[in-house]
């Protein structure tokens, strides 16, 4: 699994964009944990080589949340840290 970014982003600026490696273009799924290992929020999405990985976390409040993405073309997989300060 490689890490992929460590993130600190505003409340009011919850949208970020992530560049994947090529091994990820396809069907992938998201997911956004907490530290505890809460799942709080999980999806699938479409990744085209090259192009940033627009991802909206409007929906979190404040807090430390880890971030998992994972090819199902490939299996690869990818962990990032985001920080929503208040």
């Amino acid at each position: 699994m490689m890490k992929i970014f460590s993130k600190k982003i505003h409340s009011q600026h919850t949208r970020i964009k992530i560049f994947l490696p090529a091994q990820f273009a396809g069907a992938i799924q998201i997911f956004a944990g907490t530290v505890s290992g809460d799942l709080v929020a999980g999806y699938n999405d479409t990744y085209a080589a090259g192009d940033g990985l627009n991802i909206d976390f409007s929906y979190l409040s404040s807090g430390i949340y880890i971030i998992t993405i994972k090819s199902l073309t490939t299996g690869a997989k990818a962990t990032g840290k985001m920080v929503i300060l208040p």
